[in-house]
């Protein structure tokens, strides 16, 4: 498996979005330009997982000023693994 670190820059990975936005109910998204800005702003580790070539998920940890882990906030599959 494949991880590639979400960056700023990715805010048009229409794969990358289209999973966020479909994973949860809107009400529990956070909107994801905003989201892409507080990745530069947060101890955040956003990455993205990838089979091959093949796009299969999203993860996200918080993390201490350290950079120490402290709890995964969101983990998304794409169907193709369900």
């Amino acid at each position: 498996m494949i991880q590639k670190k979400i960056a700023p820059a990715d805010i048009e990975n229409h794969e990358l979005r289209n999973l966020y936005q479909t994973a949860f109910p809107e009400e529990e998204q956070i909107p994801w330009t905003d989201l892409m800005r507080l990745i530069e702003q947060m101890p955040l580790d956003f990455t993205a997982y990838y089979e091959g070539e093949e796009f299969v998920g999203i993860n996200s940890t918080y993390a201490t000023d350290s950079g120490t882990p402290t709890f995964t906030g969101h983990s998304m599959i794409t169907p193709l693994l369900l």
